[in-house]
């Protein structure tokens, strides 16, 4: 949109897929794979505004789960993102495993599927404090574990790390019969995440 009055251009949209080359979201850790977006005040860098869909994922060198190929954590859904932080609100993926070409939603973001978990939650990158989180609730293994909780991560130049110290519910696997999804107790678990560059996780 160009504002005559102003001579400046006020707002444009725009959709892209990285495919392979996802972009690095400063040195959180998290890459940009995937977005449709709209961008308000574009020349104002205190006073922008980014909103839409996108889809990111944790690191840019997948592991292996089972045999597949997946990335640690990934999540999509809507954004907005300012001068002071990136708030994203949707689906989280623990071992999100990597798309076909041309497997996407609705919203043209790829179409994840968790092979560890998937659940609800919301990714917020404050750049001042420079603090990084996902606050999510997540079923895990088949709805075996079950937990609501925040957690940090960071990451730059190949060295990245996640740290999840949480309570969860064990219940019976979804998939058994007559008594699947039932709860038997809690446990305290800590999931501890870190690769160093040029190293393996």
């Amino acid at each position: 949109m160009f504002d005559v009055a102003s001579d400046a251009v006020t707002e444009f949209s725009f959709g892209i897929d990285f495919g392979d080359d996802p972009i690095a979201i400063g040195t959180t850790g998290l890459f940009l794979t995937a977005a449709g977006v709209s961008v308000q005040n574009p020349d104002s860098p205190s006073n922008f505004l980014i909103s839409g869909s996108v889809a990111v994922q944790y690191g840019d060198d997948p592991i292996t789960l089972a045999g597949e190929s997946a990335e640690i954590v990934a999540a999509k859904g809507t954004v907005t993102v300012s001068a002071n932080e990136f708030v994203l609100s949707g689906i989280v993926y623990f071992g999100a495993d990597q798309p076909s070409a041309g497997d996407i939603d609705s919203d043209g973001l790829p179409d994840y599927h968790g092979l560890i978990g998937t659940g609800s939650g919301k990714v917020t990158l404050d750049w001042g404090a420079k603090k990084y989180s996902i606050s999510c609730d997540v079923k895990l293994y088949d709805d075996t574990f079950e937990f609501s909780g925040d957690f940090e991560f960071d990451g730059s130049f190949n060295s990245y790390f996640v740290y999840i110290e949480a309570d969860a519910k064990v219940k019976v696997p979804g998939s058994i019969p007559f008594i699947g999804g039932q709860t038997l107790g809690s446990m305290h678990f800590v999931f501890d995440y870190q690769k160093s560059e040029g190293g393996t996780p």
